[in-house]
Order: structure tokens, then C-alpha cells, then sequence
């Protein structure tokens, strides 16, 4: 029985880079055994990276979240695709010194004003539209102020969050994606897309590792539950790349380990399960 922490003794994996919600925890809290194993694999000599779609959050939030979760971490070792924003080129373009409306949280303003933007609380003020994250409360209020913005203005969008959906406890959740794609095909707006699937974020994540003097290669593993977003790293890196098949999103589209294994060189249970290689 091959886990986690012994498939990276055996091949030599330096750097994990791993997936957040649906790897490292669910709606239910921290998914057993991750914690141990996340320590396991620091024992092991390995650096351990979180790679995140979560855009709506500051990386020290993020930090904060799974070190309650017993998963102790560095805001530094969050890569989160609100990062794409000022680390990305055309992203750090389309804001720097523009007035822009954020679509999320405030918690999410600081990947906006590390581009160079300046926050502003009316969307009718804006010169860009960057959406960090969708909403509990008046989403569809909020979306309808931007949609009708767009089609007004034709200011240009950012989406940082290209997750359409979550698992949480009452099925699949639409989330900033979702209404980002739908604002896409409403509009006809300006679209750009930051974050996991999409290669210049894969490019971002390449640019952060090379400066922390990380071979990008078949040492480095990525772990996420969208099979999708491991596809893209793993074929943009030329890094190793491994998709959880039970406590993610894959389990709740019904894809079994086969259909998984297709695009990926291994498959976990859960990160602290059995593994299983393509």
C-alpha cells in the first residue's frame, strides 16, 4: 500500500504543490490524516507549496485557516491566483493605475492594489471589473450592477477565480467562475482569465518556484481534485501531477479512478489515502 509520503521518497520529489478546498479540507473541516501526512512530508525533507484558486481571501487568511486545521503554514508558501494579478503582465496592464470595482470580498482588495489598482465602491466609478469571488449575500444584485456596467462601458473584466463550482454540503455550489463565464457570454465583454486552468497562471507559478530556486521538473508534484487544472500544470511544467478522487470535486462528477488516471500520473484516494499510478 503506496501513500503520499512514501511515493516521495521513492521517486525523489523535492516540492508538492497542492490544491487547498477539496484536497486539503471540505465543507465537513480538514480531511483526516492530512495534517500528518503534510507533516510527513516536511520530515521528509519535501517544501510544501499550496497552489489555490482562492482569490476571495489574503494568503495570510489562507495561512490562518489551514493552520487552525493543524496544517501549519507560511502565507509566503500560498500561491493564490489572486497573485496572477500583479504577477501576470497583461493582468498588471489592465489595472495598474485604473480605478477598479471588485467583484468579492474585501479580504481579496490587497491582489488589486498589489497590481497597482485603486479600489473603488461603486462599480459605476470603475475603469476595470476584477472579480475575486462571488457572494453570500445580494450576489445576483451585485451582478446585474456589473453586467449592465459592461454592457454600458465595455471596461475591461478580470476574472481571478476560474473555479464555475464547489462541493459543499448541499451539492455543487456556483461560484465567481460561473458568473464570470456568464458575464462572458452576455456581454461579449473583454475577458481576462487568471488562475487554474489557465496557462498563464501556470506561468506564474513556474516564475514563483524559479525564484525560490525550485527545479521545475519531474521533482515537483501537484495535487489538486479538478483534473482539469492538474492536466494544465502538469502539461505546461513538465511537472508531475496527481488528482484525489474522494473528498473533491471528481468524486461528485462521478469519475471513476480510470477515467481519472487518464490524465494524471497518479491517483489518490484522499491526500492521506492509498495512491493509485497511471
Amino acid at each position: 500500500m503506496t501513500r503520499l509520503s512514501q511515493l516521495v521518497m521513492d521517486q525523489g520529489i523535492q516540492t508538492v504543490l497542492v490544491d487547498a478546498s477539496g484536497v486539503l479540507y471540505t465543507d465537513d473541516g480538514v480531511v483526516p490524516g492530512v495534517p500528518e501526512t503534510i507533516q510527513s512530508l516536511r520530515d521528509a525533507g519535501c517544501y510544501v507549496i499550496v497552489v489555490t484558486n482562492n482569490s476571495g481571501h489574503s494568503q495570510a487568511m489562507i495561512a490562518d485557516r489551514l493552520t487552525r486545521f493543524g496544517i501549519p503554514i507560511d502565507p509566503q508558501d500560498v500561491i493564490s491566483s489572486g497573485l496572477g494579478l500583479s504577477e501576470d503582465a497583461q493582468c498588471r496592464q489592465i489595472i495598474e493605475g485604473r480605478s477598479v470595482f471588485v467583484y468579492g470580498r474585501a479580504s481579496s482588495h490587497g491582489y488589486v492594489t498589489m497590481a497597482g489598482g485603486q479600489i473603488v465602491d461603486e462599480v459605476g466609478d470603475s475603469e476595470v471589473v476584477v472579480m475575486m469571488a462571488s457572494l453570500k449575500a445580494d450576489n445576483q444584485a451585485v451582478y446585474e450592477s456589473v453586467r449592465a456596467h459592461v454592457i454600458a462601458t465595455g471596461v475591461p473584466v478580470v476574472c481571478a477565480n476560474p473555479d464555475q463550482y464547489i462541493w459543499n454540503q448541499e451539492g455543487l455550489y456556483k461560484v465567481c467562475g460561473y458568473y464570470a463565464t456568464q458575464l462572458e457570454k452576455e456581454t461579449s465583454c473583454s475577458m481576462t482569465w487568471i488562475g487554474k486552468p489557465f496557462c498563464n497562471f501556470s506561468m506564474v507559478v513556474h516564475d514563483i518556484l524559479m525564484r525560490r530556486n525550485i527545479s521545475v521538473d519531474n521533482n515537483v508534484l501537484f495535487i489538486d481534485d479538478n483534473i482539469h487544472n492538474v492536466d494544465r500544470l502538469r502539461s505546461d511544467l513538465g511537472i508531475l501531477g496527481g488528482c484525489v478522487s474522494l473528498t473533491g470535486l471528481m468524486n461528485h462528477y462521478g469519475m471513476d479512478i480510470i477515467q481519472i488516471g487518464q490524465n494524471t500520473d497518479y491517483v489518490f484516494e484522499t491526500l492521506a489515502g492509498e495512491i493509485s499510478t497511471n
